[in-house]
């Protein structure tokens, strides 16, 4: 949260940690992945390993409002598992469908198939939130972005950087804030770095922000010991500019 310094949610990020070929990104195993059934098993566990977490850091920071975005693959959505998981998952965790939020790749908006479009819909009727990620790279038009059933967009990390010394990407982050808000929908910024980015996006009222200018992504225990500290030491008073 920008207004106050205090973290409101996290985002789960997927590393492969592979003994033959060390530290794999996601862009390099996820589009494999997607070529065969594998997508449905990986991206169903890690929406629960994702969502158990939740519940160890919400415990760690004493604060049971934290949220959580986790990154779903299309791919996904055509197979009917993940839906018929999701209220267990609920179930099983005590957690609140509110406490997590979807998010999609502005280019998976690019799907005008009903079945897709209804299957958002189902997230969004079991109370879980949709998140547009990357937004303004996918080119996506404004009848798209009304037909879906999004709760909110993450402006990309392109027209945030150096956003202090560009007039034009200014402009830009600003167009989406507004639109944004005129929809109704809440808005992150991605890819924050430096104090007048920062200050540039609260002068624009966006209030919501992810970058390493308030930390690098952390493994959970690393993070849970940070909470768990802040939560028991005075003197780090709020956990301020700690976001994943």
């Amino acid at each position: 949260n920008l207004t106050d310094g205090r973290v409101r949610g996290f985002e789960a990020l997927l590393r492969w940690h592979s003994p033959e070929l060390g530290l794999v990104s996601p862009t390099r195993f996820i589009p494999l992945a997607e070529q065969t059934t594998l997508i449905h098993d990986l991206g169903l566990w890690a929406v629960r390993e994702a969502m158990n977490g939740l519940v160890r850091l919400k415990k760690a920071a004493g604060d049971n409002t934290l949220t959580l975005n986790i990154n779903l693959s299309p791919s996904q959505l055509q197979h009917d598992e993940l839906l018929k998981q999701l209220p267990l998952l609920l179930e099983n965790t005590g957690l609140l469908a509110q406490d997590i939020n979807f998010e999609l790749t502005e280019s998976a908006l690019h799907s005008d198939e009903q079945q897709f479009i209804e299957r958002l819909q189902a997230i969004r009727q079991l109370g879980f939130g949709i998140y547009i990620d990357d937004f303004g790279t996918g080119y996506s038009s404004l009848k798209r972005l009304v037909r879906f059933p999004v709760s909110g967009l993450k402006i990309d990390r392109s027209f945030v950087d150096r956003m202090d010394k560009d007039q034009n990407k200014q402009v830009m982050v600003e167009m989406i804030i507004t639109m944004a808000r005129l929809l109704q929908l809440n808005v992150v910024a991605e890819g924050i770095e430096t104090e007048p980015e920062r200050q540039l996006l609260m002068k624009q009222q966006c209030y919501a922000a992810q970058g390493f200018l308030f930390y690098k992504p952390l493994p959970e225990r690393h993070l849970i010991e940070q909470l768990a500290r802040a939560e028991t030491d005075d003197t780090l008073g709020r956990l301020s500019w700690i976001t994943v």
